[in-house]
């Protein structure tokens, strides 16, 4: 797929890769935002419910699309208090 940006696509609509969160390096100084493990430049941000703002197990990255299914979400959410 052609670039966008700096944002490239090219994993949109790949199966979902199934991750720990917990294994994933870190962006910056954020607990939750994580280093896509799929392309160089990405950042999976952990999305939340637009209703209730819990934390989602669905997750894309930013820049190549990729989705991640976290298999330790309830570590999460309960991290999150």
């Amino acid at each position: 797929m052609p670039k966008v940006g700096r944002y490239y696509t090219e994993n949109v609509g790949k199966s979902p890769i199934k991750a720990k969160h917990s294994d994933l390096t870190r962006w910056s100084d954020s607990d939750f935002k994580s280093k896509c493990p799929a392309c160089p430049d990405g950042v999976l941000l952990v999305r939340r419910n637009e209703k209730t703002f819990k934390l989602e197990r669905l997750d894309f990255c930013v820049a190549c699309g990729q989705a991640f299914i976290y298999t330790d979400i309830a570590t999460l959410r309960k991290r999150e208090g």
